[in-house]
């Protein structure tokens, strides 16, 4: 038994110098374990202004400086408008008082192509006394009093003549030209079939090119106008179609000839409730 002591003597020792190896270390952190053991993400640094943040602002001012630009162009347009509008109404009262309107009392079997025919010297015009009158064929009795507008006068009191003053002049002028080559042609129509001579086709040629002009202004951009007049720019497609085959020689000539003057009536009609309407 007593040989046993030495042994627990060492085992004691042994204990001793154990502990006091481990008391001479650092004192244990559980958080620089937990920090050692556990990846704990950590968010990267935000910018100030990222790069789509950026765009986003460039976009925004792009935008408000476009708005701006409208907003003074549109504030320029309706002052335009407004002045074309007064300037149309003055250039209205400076045609002589009897060459805007004439009065017509209708007759027993009376009609509006009638008394076209009378004041505008082709009954095609008709459009132009149910516009100015605001009265449909079939509704015209005995009695009634037609005004007949002037051409000259009704373009202009739309403000047309004012934001259009060379294609209200041309479409005039090529209406003029075409109706002298019809009273040129009349003598040689025989049995209502046409046959233009050189000279005549370079009249009507001429007419031709000058309804062509006003259907390319038209269609051209303009400020102050906020779409063409797609119904009126039609009618003056008709209206060349017509002449042109008139140019080569057309049978039924009363015909065709009067069609010519129903399509540039309805330009003018077109045309004028167009700007009446603000040129939209």
């Amino acid at each position: 038994m007593n040989k046993q002591y030495p042994l627990k003597s060492s085992a004691i020792l042994f204990s001793i110098f154990c502990s006091q190896s481990l008391s001479a270390q650092e004192p244990f952190d559980s958080l620089d374990y937990q920090r050692a053991e556990i990846d704990i993400p950590v968010a990267a640094p935000k910018l100030a202004i990222t790069e789509d943040a950026m765009k986003r602002e460039e976009e925004k001012k792009a935008a408000a400086i476009r708005k701006i630009a409208q907003d003074k162009a549109s504030a320029k347009a309706a002052a335009e408008l407004k002045k074309r509008q007064e300037d149309a109404r003055a250039a209205g009262r400076e045609i002589a008082l009897e060459d805007v309107t004439s009065s017509h009392k209708v007759k027993s079997g009376g009609s509006l192509s009638l008394i076209s025919a009378k004041v505008y010297s082709r009954p095609g015009y008709w459009r132009i006394l149910k516009l100015h009158n605001g009265i449909a064929p079939d509704k015209l009795q005995a009695g009634h009093v037609i005004k007949a507008p002037s051409l000259k006068w009704l373009l202009a009191d739309s403000q047309f003549s004012i934001m259009y003053p060379i294609v209200a002049e041309d479409l005039l002028l090529a209406r003029k030209i075409f109706m002298d080559f019809e009273d040129k042609l009349e003598e040689s129509i025989k049995g209502d079939v046409i046959t233009p001579g050189a000279e005549d086709k370079k009249q009507i040629q001429l007419a031709i090119s000058l309804i062509q002009k006003c259907r390319e202004a038209l269609q051209a951009d303009r400020e102050g106008v906020k779409s063409p007049p797609e119904a009126a720019i039609m009618q003056l497609r008709s209206a060349l179609r017509t002449m042109e085959l008139i140019s080569r020689g057309s049978k039924k000539a009363a015909l065709t000839q009067n069609l010519v003057h129903e399509h540039l009536s309805n330009a003018m009609v077109y045309s004028v409730l167009w700007a009446r309407d603000g040129f939209k």
